[in-house]
């Protein structure tokens, strides 16, 4: 039998580029890959909300680059609070795994003070392990990044 977990990690490369060389590219692409049809015309807008301990481990972890490392963001797309995640993002042996979970409004924003909301039972698997490590490594969120994507 496979590993279902193993089977969701993958690889992920990320390269910085030049205005002209992204155009390039999707010029060349364009005729053999198609838009990601949840996406509108010119992509999406994403909106990450990332946490961090005292120390900044998660960061530091990954200018590193160790393996294994994880680390948790909330992230939210074109602006909107319709479909809040919680995701946490893992690399072990050079893949990558991404682990989410939905949230709401309400929980998002007590989480976006940095308070850990109450330990409750029937919260998906991902929302405990950030409360614990929100109560035992005191993460807390750090940074915004956003960005635009034009997904194939």
């Amino acid at each position: 039998m496979r590993n279902k977990s193993r089977e969701a990690f993958r690889n992920e490369w990320k390269y910085l580029i030049s205005t002209s060389e992204k155009e390039m590219l999707m010029l060349r692409l364009k005729p053999f890959l198609q838009p990601d049809p949840h996406a509108g015309e010119g992509g999406y807008y994403i909106r990450s909300l990332y946490f961090d301990d005292y120390y900044n481990s998660y960061y530091k972890e990954n200018e590193i680059g160790s393996d294994p490392r994880e680390k948790f963001r909330i992230r939210i797309y074109n602006g909107s609070a319709s479909k809040i995640t919680l995701e946490l993002k893992k690399k072990e042996r050079n893949k990558t795994l991404k682990l989410s979970c939905p949230l709401t409004e309400e929980q998002c924003r007590t989480l976006m003070k940095g308070v850990p909301l109450p330990m409750r039972p029937d919260y998906p698997p991902l929302l405990q392990k950030l409360l614990l490590q929100m109560r035992t490594r005191l993460l807390r969120p750090v940074i915004i990044v956003d960005y635009d994507r034009v997904p194939y």
